[in-house]
């Protein structure tokens, strides 16, 4: 069975057992939709355009027009103008930024709301009509100006200190108004609001400016320009600010998002998700984090892994503290340098270590094998050789790979005479190892019966080294030792470059014969 699309947000809903291979991007996309249809402000562009239908694209990722939150209608208006949304069951924060009037409706002729030019309104999509999705409020006190154009329904106390302008006011109490008042359906202050307490548990919507000295609930949405609270600001809701939230007390929201300066004095509490655009910074000193656990944790994603970058003071460049990857399946913990201020170790760069004690290290895996000491190395225990133990009896011509092992201990008797070919190893060549001016040497040592045999020729990446200088003589061994073990040394230097072949090396050996001695 296939996956199905939702009947309102159009996410996708996936069958058991099904999208194991992309189940994490399907579901990443699904979160996507929901924030956008819970968070995010979609743009409705009108041009001169009687009707501009909205619609939700199965399975899709923002932006689904369909499916902001709020909607924010720009451009150019014309008379009797219709922004039909889809036939769901849907909440939409209208903001009319046009200069004319505009119907919300969906595909049902009615019922439908009138947003007025310039203002916001709080509405819901039925499937069957759109309705006004907050009508009634039991006690509202408003300073500045409070507007109605529908209906207003009041069980306690609207206090209006001024100004009252509206279709139909009803109240049960007392109608008490000391200043101006304007509401649209959503209580929309478009100057200042300066209260002492303000609860909301719709949505607070403020153009201009907000001043709070004591507590400012809201357990709906609070969408601002500017917040100051020298108190409390306690939001469970979403709060979302376009320009600066500055707090002298505490902060304590579930979720906060703010795309311009969040400016907090006090603590900031964050139960949910803290969503910044912007820079978060402060005007003093560190910036300090002080989690419950100690740890920072940057989380990776998708293909990336978790990084931490630090830029210059231009921020022109900069460098990344990152994760080894997944596949590395990697928990560890790294110290910092201990003592002074220092540098870390690159594997790439030229550094200088001083004064560092090395443990059980290997010097040099790569092709030539080579691990340079500028200055005398002491080793405060034993020095050992890499060695390679066969049981392979010694016959014909046997490859000496330098780039494994120094010494070479065959434990069976040798089977027939036998050459040494010296090379780096099967794939790289002596000469591509040891570079002119150096001196590297080898030990062969193998076991012998009772046939004595012996070495008769040393090689060099395949051509015989030719002259031989052997150890106490001009002529090379002839025989072996038998019932015992041979062992022959061999030392070559790279001398200046004499041509091609083994001129240019300099071959010393020698032969040390050992009996076999029972105690």
């Amino acid at each position: 069975m296939a996956s199905s699309a939702s009947d309102d947000l159009k996410i996708e809903i996936m069958v058991p057992g099904e999208s194991v291979g992309d189940w994490g991007d399907k579901t990443n996309t699904n979160l996507r939709g929901i924030e956008e249809a819970i968070c995010q402000t979609n743009d409705i562009a009108f041009a001169g355009t009687a009707t501009v239908a909205l619609s939700i694209s199965n399975f899709s990722n923002p932006p689904q027009l369909g499916r902001g939150f709020r909607l924010n209608l720009t451009g150019t208006g014309t008379a009797g103008q219709i922004l039909q949304v889809p036939d769901i069951q849907k909440s939409y924060i209208v903001n009319n930024g046009l200069s004319v009037d505009t119907i919300i409706k969906n595909s049902t002729a009615a019922p439908t709301v009138t947003v007025p030019a310039g203002k916001t309104a709080f509405v819901y999509s039925t499937s069957a009509g759109i309705v006004n999705s907050i009508n009634t409020f039991t006690s509202s006190n408003v300073v500045g100006t409070f507007e109605i154009s529908g209906n207003a329904s009041v069980g306690g106390t609207l206090n209006i200190g001024n100004t009252t302008t509206s279709k139909n006011i009803s109240a049960d109490g007392t109608l008490n108004v000391s200043s101006n008042a304007s509401v649209g359906g959503t209580l929309g202050v478009t100057g200042d609001t300066d209260v002492a307490n303000l609860s909301a548990s719709g949505t607070f919507d403020v153009a201009g400016n907000t001043s709070v000295g004591g507590t400012l609930g809201v357990t709906g949405d609070t969408d601002v320009a500017n917040l100051s609270a020298s108190g409390t600001f306690d939001v469970a809701g979403n709060a979302s600010v376009g320009g600066t939230l500055g707090v002298k007390g505490d902060v304590d929201v579930a979720n906060l998002s703010a795309s311009g300066t969040f400016d907090v004095a006090g603590n900031v509490s964050v139960g949910g998700t803290h969503t910044v655009k912007g820079y978060y910074k402060n005007s003093s000193g560190n910036l300090i984090i002080e989690p419950t656990s100690y740890i920072a944790e940057i989380r990776g994603g998708g293909s990336t892994d978790g990084a931490v970058q630090l830029n210059c003071r231009n921020n022109s460049h900069g460098q990344r503290i990152k994760a080894q990857p997944h596949s590395e399946g990697v928990d560890n913990t790294m110290l910092l340098p201990k003592s002074a201020d220092s540098t870390l170790v690159s594997e790439l760069a030229t550094q200088t270590l001083a004064n560092k004690t090395f443990d059980d290290v290997t010097l040099g895996t790569g092709t030539a094998d080579i691990s340079t000491m500028v200055s005398q190395v002491a080793f405060q225990n034993n020095l050992r050789e890499r060695t390679s133990i066969s049981t392979t009896s010694a016959t014909g011509t046997i490859n000496f790979d330098i780039l494994s092992h120094n010494v070479e201990l065959r434990t069976n008797d040798a089977a027939a005479n036998f050459e040494l070919n010296f090379r780096g190893n099967a794939s790289t060549a002596f000469s591509a190892t040891v570079p002119v001016g150096q001196t590297t040497s080898f030990a062969f040592e193998s076991s012998m019966g009772s046939t004595a045999y012996y070495l008769t020729a040393i090689k060099i990446d395949g051509a015989t080294a030719s002259p031989v200088h052997w150890q106490g003589g001009t002529t090379a061994p002839s025989e072996g030792n038998a019932a015992g073990i041979d062992s022959y040394l061999v030392n070559i230097t790279r001398g200046a470059d004499g041509g091609s072949g083994t001129a240019q090396y300099t071959c010393l050996a020698s032969q040390t014969q050992f009996g076999k001695v029972t105690y």
